[in-house]
């Protein structure tokens, strides 16, 4: 991104209103940067999100213009979504995703997010639905959208951003105005001269161009192309300025763009302008592979279409994001978007979108554990995958639009068998479009919806929705007896009732239940079915029930020895991390948790390092027993404090399901009664306040023996020091504002903290020190002086 010129005035003002603070919160929640399309509006909010985050604010920048309105009409998930990606939150919970983002917004306020939303126009009604969500979320919430006009709330300020200034009448090439300054520095970028003889024409050039930035880019284009001024200047305004000396013809900045895309679109060749056309059926770009399967045929041959990309490169029509992918400007796009419609083009060439995403889909789904012919292992499809989300929603929308939704569901299914809704935290999206698109085929049942729903009761267990799932297993067998499959059920029906054997009621029965998908998969591979993979996840989940549930050592260790050596085969490390996780759960039944710690740790190592935080927040949750039955009592309970948080930041609930459950609470039972509850909740609480990085650094640690809690110890105030040092930092900062007789929201607002965050550290503090309530801690923190802190509080470290 280039240094934005002639928007200095804008960019202070707009800081100004921004930064403004009042009663704890923004002053201006909801600020939309109104103006025409090429105008710079997005621009100008990269540069506002820049600057919030220099100062420690938490940003993201959310672009809807992916988003397909008809996905988006009565649901606003599919927005909320692109907002929890933006801001970087993995959600694997079955909360609705709206629900997910408000707590998550709830929990943040004290870095005081700001949240961007781009390219709105198309989604107004809805946009404003998700606005009033996020600002009723939390006070200190700040939305800034870009729009071609207001979105209608009542908190809304509307700030249009103005045209570049541009060159007086009687200017010379000294002018010093901002759209002549941003053309120059196109043309010299590029080392591109102007004659002498061609200053007045450039001149014209930019007041024609209305000041308007996109417009000067696709004339530095024109001029670049080795197109003197004067001649690009009566291309783009047909002669109408060199005609007469009449001077500029007044026009609507929408028509400058419309007509200065045309020219451009007009100046390609005839297979540049139906290439052009045709990608925009490309949802967040794609790179050259895919572009040329879906874009070529006998009229653009596959060969010629590096050189045509690189032609509307050249022209400025499409950007080369020095990633290998290729993408159009928002505004653009919808233009390339009407040429194809007028081509009559547009069914034929999202027919043919949809066939390479299905394509797609279906590879990764055959192949993320035995490399098929794109050679790629797990973690190169989790990357493609991850890049090509947009252009996969595209595809499964249009094959509803299109009246083929099993096409749809068939890329659902096979993300689900590539675990890609689990390893991207995308798993209630992934269930959402299994629901959607599963209703879009009920009245013909078939094998493909019967996979499809026990898939996604596996997810609704992953998500800590047993109740949920058990409906989706019911569902799957009146869809057997429909089949007529009652006799030889698939395998996903016996793995979906052994899954729901195991994590929602732990018993043993669910061991049968798996070994028999597991048999019935291998048998399909033996045939020569694409299923290695499918019989992996069944045969891992396999080894942690039998490692959970006490299935026998010999067969935990079988199944784990089989997952780590099909990881290793496959290269696949993030597979091999989770049987690093079966095998850590053998020697934790067999009376050897030292050795136990080990493979949860050199687990949730592989985790950590390529990402993946869902598998990270079960890994932890492994130290934690391990730690426990090491006697590390008050590492443990700091641990599970971390752990806790990191549960919820995914939107996990495995200490719900009921073999976890069981688990942990023998664990903390036990570390409760060895230290006491006083320090328990002061370790608990401290583990809370860790951030990611911390809590996985101290999950490497090696176990540290805890202090017994004294036998005589009663629920009363210690002497002040000690019960000073026992409160955490946060903690000691709260109690201080008490002393001073401060309110909770008051509390909240000097630290930057949430409310609930402020009596969670009261709740800590009275419980540490045997009090009851916050006037015992106020005298107590008078008596001994510490209300009088040396430097006012602030600000949680």
């Amino acid at each position: 991104m280039g240094p934005l010129i002639g928007r200095a005035e804008v960019v202070e003002e707009l800081l100004a209103l921004v930064g403004a603070q009042e009663d704890g919160g923004p002053a201006t929640p909801l600020i939309t940067l109104s103006g025409a399309a090429g105008i710079g509006k997005t621009r100008v909010a990269h540069e506002l999100v820049a600057h919030a985050a220099a100062q420690g604010r938490r940003t993201a920048f959310a672009c809807l213009g992916e988003v397909d309105p008809a996905r988006a009409t009565g649901d606003l998930g599919p927005l909320a979504r692109v907002v929890l990606d933006a801001l970087g939150v993995a959600d694997g919970s079955a909360s609705e995703v709206v629900d997910v983002l408000a707590a998550h917004l709830a929990e943040a306020s004290g870095v005081r997010p700001l949240i961007v939303l781009d390219n709105c126009e198309r989604l107004k009604d809805e946009v404003a639905r998700l606005v009033a969500v996020l600002l009723h979320a939390s006070r200190s919430v700040q939305v800034l959208i870009t729009c071609r006009g207001e979105i209608g709330l009542p908190s809304e300020r509307v700030f249009p951003v103005p045209a570049l200034p541009m060159p007086r009448a009687d200017a010379g090439r000294d002018d010093g105005s901002p759209a002549l300054a941003l053309l120059l520095h196109l043309l010299t970028t590029k080392s591109v001269p102007v004659a002498d003889d061609q200053w007045d024409a450039l001149l014209e050039l930019v007041r024609w161009s209305g000041g308007l930035p996109l417009v000067l880019v696709q004339i530095a284009a024109r001029l670049r192309g080795g197109l003197p001024p004067a001649t690009v200047l009566e291309r783009m305004d047909r002669g109408r300025l060199l005609g007469g000396g009449r001077g500029r013809v007044a026009q609507t900045r929408n028509r400058t763009l419309a007509q200065t895309l045309s020219v451009s679109y007009e100046d390609c060749s005839a297979k540049e302008r139906l290439l052009f056309a045709r990608l925009a059926v490309f949802a967040g770009g794609a790179e050259v592979d895919l572009i040329e399967e879906v874009c070529a045929d006998d009229r653009v041959d596959e060969a010629e279409v590096i050189d045509l990309l690189a032609g509307l490169v050249a022209v400025e029509l499409l950007i080369a994001d020095g990633s290998g992918r290729f993408r159009m400007h928002n505004p653009m796009r919808e233009y390339a978007l009407q040429r194809l419609n007028d081509l009559g083009d547009e069914e034929r060439v999202r027919d043919a979108h949809l066939a390479r995403f299905s394509a797609l889909a279906q590879d990764a789904g055959d192949h993320w554990l035995t490399p098929g012919p794109a050679d790629r292992v797990e973690q190169e499809w989790q990357r493609v995958l991850c890049a090509e989300i947009d252009n996969l929603r595209a595809a499964m929308t249009w094959s509803m639009t299109r009246g083929r939704p099993r096409v749809g569901l068939a890329i659902a299914v096979n993300l689900a068998r590539a675990r890609f809704w689990w390893l991207s935290g995308r798993l209630d999206e992934g269930s959402s479009w299994l629901d959607r698109l599963t209703r879009a085929c009920r009245d013909q049942p078939d094998l493909l919806v019967l996979n499809a729903t026990g898939i996604r009761g596996w997810m609704l267990l992953c998500q800590g929705a047993p109740d949920t799932a058990a409906e989706v297993r019911d569902s799957c067998a009146a869809l057997v007896e429909t089949l007529g499959l009652s006799d030889d059920p698939p395998p996903v029906v016996d793995f979906l009732t052994g899954a729901y054997l195991f994590l929602a009621e732990a018993d043993t029965a669910s061991l049968d239940h798996l070994r028999r998908a597991a048999r019935k998969l291998t048998a399909a591979w033996d045939a020569g079915q694409p299923v290695f993979g499918d019989r992996h996840q069944v045969v891992l989940v396999l080894g942690l029930a039998a490692g959970l549930l006490g299935g026998g050592q010999r067969a935990t260790a079988a199944a784990a020895d089989q997952v780590l050596a099909e990881a290793r085969a496959g290269r696949a490390e993030l597979a091999r991390a989770w049987g690093l996780w079966v095998r850590g759960t053998i020697p934790l039944d067999h009376g050897d948790p030292a050795h136990a710690l080990a493979e949860f740790q050199a687990c949730l190592r592989v985790q950590v390092e390529l990402g993946d935080s869902w598998g990270a927040a079960w890994a932890t949750l492994g130290v934690v027993w391990a730690l426990a039955r090491l006697g590390a009592a008050e590492q443990a309970v700091r641990l599970h404090g971390g752990a806790t948080r990191l549960q919820e930041g995914v939107g996990s609930r495995v200490e719900g399901l009921a073999p976890f459950k069981a688990l942990t609470r023998a664990a903390l039972d036990g570390i409760r009664t060895h230290i006491g509850p006083n320090l328990f909740t002061t370790y608990h609480e401290s583990g809370r306040e860790l951030s990611d990085e911390d809590v996985y650094a101290q999950a490497q640690q090696p176990p540290k023996p805890a202090r017994r809690a004294a036998a005589s110890r009663k629920p009363v105030a210690r002497d002040a020091e000690a019960g000073w040092d026992d409160l955490t930092p946060a903690q000691r900062r709260v109690a201080q504002l008490v002393a001073r007789d401060k309110r909770n929201a008051d509390i909240a607002g000097q630290l930057g903290i949430a409310l609930r965050t402020v009596e969670s550290h009261i709740t800590a503090i009275l419980r540490t020190l045997g009090m009851t309530d916050r006037k015992q801690v106020r005298e107590w923190a008078r008596a001994y002086g510490f209300g009088d802190a040396q430097a006012e509080p602030s600000g949680e470290s």
